[in-house]
C-alpha cells in the first residue's frame, strides 16, 4: 500500500480513536454518577410520565441507565483501542498517532462537556490545547524536513 494512503488511514483511525475515547469518558460519567443520571432521567422521562422525584420507577431507570452506560463505555473503549491499534499499524510515527488521538479526545471531551454536562471551558484549557496543537504541527513539519534531508543524503 502506498505511503500516502497509509498515512491517511492512520490519521482517520487516530481521530476516530480520540472520538471514541471521549465518548467512553461520557458514558463512564453516566455509569458512575447517579446524580447525573437522576437529572437526565427526570429531564427526559420524569416530566412525561409525571413520576415523583424518588419513585421506584425513577430509581429503576437510573440504575438501568447506569448499567447501559457502563456496558456502552466498555464497548466504545474496545472500539477506541481497535482504531488506535490500526492507526499505529498504518503509521510510521507513533508520536503522531498518540498526539492526534489526544488532541481529538480533548476537543471532543470539551464539546461533550459543554453540551451534555453544562461545563465551561477555561482560558487555561484553551491555552493548553493550543500548545498541544502547535506541538503537533511542529512534529509534522519536523517529520517532513527529516524525510527531505535523508532523501537528499541518499543522492
Amino acid at each position: 500500500m502506498e505511503t500516502n494512503k497509509k498515512s491517511v488511514i492512520a490519521l482517520r483511525c487516530s481521530i476516530l480513536s480520540g472520538v471514541f475515547a471521549s465518548l467512553a469518558a461520557v458514558f463512564g460519567k453516566f455509569a458512575t454518577s447517579p446524580q447525573i443520571c437522576h437529572s437526565y432521567v427526570l429531564l427526559l422521562i420524569g416530566w412525561i410520565f409525571n413520576f415523583s422525584n424518588n419513585s421506584f420507577e425513577i430509581q429503576w431507570l437510573i440504575r438501568t441507565l447506569q448499567v447501559l452506560s457502563f456496558t456502552t463505555m466498555i464497548l466504545v473503549n474496545s472500539m477506541m483501542w481497535t482504531q488506535f491499534s490500526l492507526a499505529l499499524a498504518y503509521s510510521e510515527h507513533t508520536i503522531q498517532v498518540t498526539t492526534v488521538n489526544t488532541v481529538t479526545n480533548f476537543i471532543c471531551s470539551a464539546i461533550f462537556g459543554v453540551i451534555i454536562f453544562d461545563e465551561s471551558i477555561t482560558i487555561q484549557w484553551t491555552i493548553g490545547i493550543t500548545c498541544i496543537m502547535l506541538g503537533i504541527i511542529l512534529l509534522k513539519r519536523n517529520d517532513t524536513s527529516i524525510i527531505n534531508r535523508s532523501s537528499n543524503n541518499l543522492n
